[in-house]
């Protein structure tokens, strides 16, 4: 169920509103089935912020249905954004931990692009659109466990159902375990770059102290004159200014942090500091209590130290955290393309903002802005000089009066390439023209028309009337008769050209004619395989034309003086078709044509007291004889008898020979060494 919408939107439409995606490409979710599944959802802590940039096709005002944009969820514990359906007057809105509660505004309804950023600051829910907070302020609980979700689905509700199914375009898409200031969203609004201080935020905590276990990195390097671990805590006794215990983890400059602590039993000043490298860098004076705050890591040392500010500086410490905040994955959807993968790429995965990872697409969702401007509603009409008053009726409907182009594509500068593209139009340059009153089409260039497809059907290349001949072979008609005209095959040197024909009963070619451009001949192949080749020097050779020539495997001895006698040719020289059967003596005709048939008996024992010997060629149609009289004086030893003829045979029609001797009185023989049986098909 996918939409697809085109990927180059005119100045002004979509580019001017999609501010955080990079080149206005997005996924059309149907409002059915399609959703993005996020295997292992990110850890966002208790300060978060979702940001969209999307455009409803749908939003929902009446029913029981929704649209969710995003949904959080583990057994229990939920946390959603998006429509409410009846629950709440149809707003927008979230649900925590089960308490559904809406901004007052929809936001999304008018159907048009919308940069959207909802923060939470622990129990603090506000939403912006456009860079301007929107709605209600809301309060929720502070334990919402976004961070014990197991399930994180875009585009549709936790369960899949088409219900919350989110009907419209998602450009981009982007989580931050941050809460974004008024500040913050006016940047992400005005520009879709992050700052490097906000690349990329981390589900890892970069120090988890809990000190449970012991001093979780803090001992590696002390100056500390006592320092213990009791009762799960970390406790750093007074005793000189500049103390300090620096924890082994590093940190990146420019890269924005978020400091937790609990402070307890806390004297004098203790400071978190950093070293440039000739002296201490104070980041944050420690306040006892549960206590947070946010700072962008200095140049210098990548180190982090607790140090003393005084001789009775002291304080006992829990519970320190220092986490990488800022966006934790960046679903810019311009990289999706499930032609060729379901996975939407994450910036945020490889770390430098390179599309390294991703998430699956579980119904494969296409871009938007491929190949289809939508414009509103559901069933889009767009009208392009029409009379006034005078509605679409269809998708693009197009017209112009004075009888000129409907559409015109044209190239300004320079003089290269295709200067026009007209549609309807006899400007010179490219034209394609559907006629009204024959409804040919035509292409015409420089204003001269070069090919035309009539209303049947047919082709014409450079011929306006290709009906106008054989109608078998009016499909494509080449040339005006005018002057020389050809169609070229251009292949390489080494390979061939084919002319191929097909029909319904296979897939595969039916049968071709062939040039091999490396061996220099001609192929015919009426049924797929060759069946004649003319070669360069214009010898003609057909491997499968019925050819034979058959022979006595023994003398055939004592033919009677009376009645006619089969020769029996019992043995192939060879057989090319495999016609003629050995048992039988008989040659078959495969095909229906003229067959040069050639007979020759050597017979001996020949008695001059015959009146005739007579060689017979049978045919199905004809028997074609050949009479001999002896005139010798005597007895003779032998003599032998040939001839041929072109037989007209229908296919299964059969051949074979026979010998017939009368008067005389010795029994002639047919000696095998010299008698044979040969023909082909000739035409």
């Amino acid at each position: 169920m996918i939409t697809i919408n085109r990927n180059n939107p005119t100045s002004g439409e979509i580019t001017s509103s999609l501010t955080n995606s990079t080149d206005a490409a997005g996924l059309h979710f149907d409002g059915t089935s399609g959703n993005i599944d996020i295997a292992s959802p990110p850890d966002l802590g208790t300060k978060f912020s979702f940001e969209f940039v999307v455009q409803a096709d749908e939003w929902e005002t009446t029913g029981t249905d929704g649209s969710f944009l995003i949904d959080f969820y583990s057994t229990g514990n939920r946390f959603y954004l998006g429509n409410i359906a009846n629950y709440s007057s149809y707003n927008m809105g979230i649900i925590d931990n089960g308490s559904i509660v809406n901004f007052g505004v929809k936001v999304l309804d008018d159907l048009k692009v919308h940069h959207l950023v909802m923060t939470v600051d622990g129990v603090t829910v506000k939403l912006f659109d456009n860079g301007n907070q929107v709605g209600d302020t809301l309060t929720i609980s502070a334990s919402h466990d976004i961070d014990d979700s197991t399930v994180l689905k875009l585009g549709i509700d936790q369960s899949a159902s088409t219900q919350w199914a989110f009907n419209g375009t998602i450009y981009r898409a982007r989580l931050w375990n941050k809460t974004l200031s008024q500040t913050d969203v006016t940047s992400v609004y005005e520009s879709a770059s992050l700052d490097f201080a906000d690349q990329w935020g981390s589900q890892t905590k970069v120090i988890d102290a809990n000190f449970n276990s012991g001093y979780d990195g803090w001992n590696t390097a002390n100056t500390w004159a006592t320092q213990t671990n009791t009762a799960s805590a970390m406790q750093l006794a007074a005793s000189a200014a500049d103390q300090y215990c620096r924890n082994s983890a590093s940190f990146t400059a420019g890269k924005r942090y978020l400091v937790e602590y609990t402070a307890t039993a806390l004297t004098s000043t203790v400071v978190f500091s950093t070293h440039n490298g000739s002296a201490y860098a104070d980041l944050h004076t420690i306040t006892a209590g549960s206590n947070s705050f946010e700072l962008v890591w200095p140049s210098g040392n990548g180190l982090v130290y607790i140090r003393s500010g005084t001789t009775t500086s002291a304080v006992t410490l829990d519970d320190v955290f220092i986490t990488a905040i800022g966006c934790v994955s960046d679903f810019d959807f311009s990289y999706a393309n499930p032609t060729q993968s379901n996975i939407v790429r994450n910036r945020s995965d490889a770390g430098d903002g390179t599309a390294a990872g991703g998430v699956v697409q579980i119904t494969p969702i296409d871009q938007l802005n491929v190949d289809k401007l939508s414009v509103g509603g559901t069933t889009p009409l767009v009208g392009i000089g029409l009379a006034a008053g005078t509605a679409p009726d269809h998708l693009l409907h197009m017209a112009n009066a004075d009888g000129g182009s409907l559409l015109k594509l044209q190239r300004t500068e320079g003089n290269d390439g295709i200067a026009s593209f007209n549609i309807g139009g006899g400007d010179p340059g490219f034209n394609l023209v559907v006629s009204g009153t024959s409804g040919d089409f035509t292409v015409a260039t420089g204003g001269a028309e070069r090919m035309r497809i009539d209303s049947t059907g047919n082709v014409g290349v450079g011929a306006s009337s290709p009906s106008s001949f054989y109608s078998l072979a009016d499909d494509i008609v080449i040339g005006s008769g005018v002057g020389g005209r050809g169609l070229t095959i251009y292949s390489g040197a080494d390979s061939s050209g084919y002319i191929g024909f097909n029909d319904t009963a296979s897939a595969s070619m039916q049968a071709f004619i062939q040039y091999n451009h490396d061996g220099d001949y001609m192929v015919f192949a009426p049924n797929g395989s060759e069946k004649m080749r003319i070669s360069s020097a214009g010898a003609v050779t057909m491997p499968t034309n019925p050819a034979f020539s058959v022979k006595l495997s023994a003398d055939q001895v004592n033919i009677a003086t009376t009645g006619v006698a089969t020769v029996l040719f019992n043995t192939e020289r060879f057989d090319q078709g495999a016609n003629f059967n050995t048992s039988t003596y008989t040659f078959t005709a495969p095909v229906t044509g003229k067959y040069q048939l050639c007979a020759h008996a050597r017979l001996d024992n020949v008695d001059t007291a015959a009146s005739f010997y007579q060689l017979t060629i049978a045919t199905s149609n004809k028997d074609y004889p050949y009479t001999v009289t002896p005139k010798f004086t005597s007895d003779v030893s032998y003599m032998s008898v040939a001839f041929s003829v072109l037989a007209d045979m229908d296919a299964a029609d059969t051949a074979y020979v026979t010998v017939a001797q009368s008067g005389g009185t010795s029994q002639t023989d047919i000696e095998a060494i010299e008698s044979y049986f040969s023909g082909f098909l000739a035409c």
